[in-house]
């Protein structure tokens, strides 16, 4: 996975409330790394918020995430994130 992201922005905005400390970002981070289609991603753990690039379905992101044992609130192409 790369971390370069291209000049058009986020493609999949998630919101993970739950996720409060660095060991909840590896965990999510690493369920999110399994998803096809996962180019790059940025978590700010303050505000709850992953931001994915790439063609990844918002559907096996949310389901990767569940998985790892993480609650949910939104996957979409903003959830009210701004893209940075």
């Amino acid at each position: 996975m790369s971390s370069h992201i291209r000049d058009g922005g986020w493609d999949v905005v998630v919101t993970v409330p739950d996720m409060r400390c660095r060991h909840d970002v590896r965990m999510v981070s690493a369920a999110i790394t399994d998803v096809d289609g996962v180019v790059a991603m940025q978590v700010d753990v303050d505000s709850g918020t992953i931001r994915i690039e790439g063609d990844a379905s918002p559907g096996l992101v949310r389901a990767a995430i569940v998985a790892a044992g993480y609650r949910v609130t939104c996957v979409s192409r903003s959830c009210g994130a701004s893209a940075s």
